[in-house]
């Protein structure tokens, strides 16, 4: 019996510590956000940084980090980040059992990191990197136009023009404008 109570305590415990941290966590992303919307990148690689030291294993954290980096052209830096928030949602996906609406909003997240991840690639001139990237996020969102036109014309940049125009011609029918500029310039 005795050894029951003491398991029972211990994983009470563990929740209790558990909800302190996403609560922690909740108060640094509200800090982030803030810092972000008024363009304080440095600010909000400070506090995602000191989050991360106590929430080692929130993908948002490590998300709003690599959104940071960008803006401030850290593009190592975003892609590091943002691969880490992609591994941790996966492993969340693996361990953790999800409602259909949980596991929607977790792959609308990590659609969201790979897809700027890919620009973040883009950046630093790894076009295969970033068609790989894209790639991924127009299988589970066939109907993301910027993504095709983004995937579009990092082919054309190498010199897949037949692949990049097909790309372009897709995000202009789902609405993507922009694309069909670029395809009067480079298709025809």
């Amino acid at each position: 019996m005795k050894p029951l109570l003491i398991f029972t305590f211990i994983y009470f415990n563990q929740i209790i510590i558990f909800a302190q941290n996403v609560a922690d966590a909740e108060s640094f992303v509200s800090q982030i956000n803030t810092r972000m919307l008024k363009k304080d990148y440095n600010g909000a690689i400070q506090i995602s940084n000191m989050a991360i030291r106590q929430n080692p294993e929130n993908e948002r954290l490590y998300y709003y980090l690599g959104a940071a980096s960008y803006e401030l052209k850290y593009y190592d830096s975003a892609i590091t980040n943002y691969t880490k928030a992609i591994k941790i949602c996966n492993n969340s996906m693996i361990f953790f059992p999800m409602t259909d609406e949980e596991s929607e909003i977790n792959n609308r997240f990590i659609n969201s990191a790979y897809k700027l991840r890919g620009y973040s690639k883009f950046k630093m001139e790894d076009y295969l990197g970033a068609i790989s990237d894209y790639d991924y996020v127009i299988v589970f969102d066939p109907y993301d136009a910027e993504t095709y036109f983004n995937r579009g014309l990092v082919k054309l940049l190498l010199n897949q023009k037949r692949e990049g125009c097909i790309d372009l011609s897709r995000a202009g029918e789902l609405g993507y404008s922009k694309a069909y500029r670029q395809i009067k310039l480079y298709c025809h």
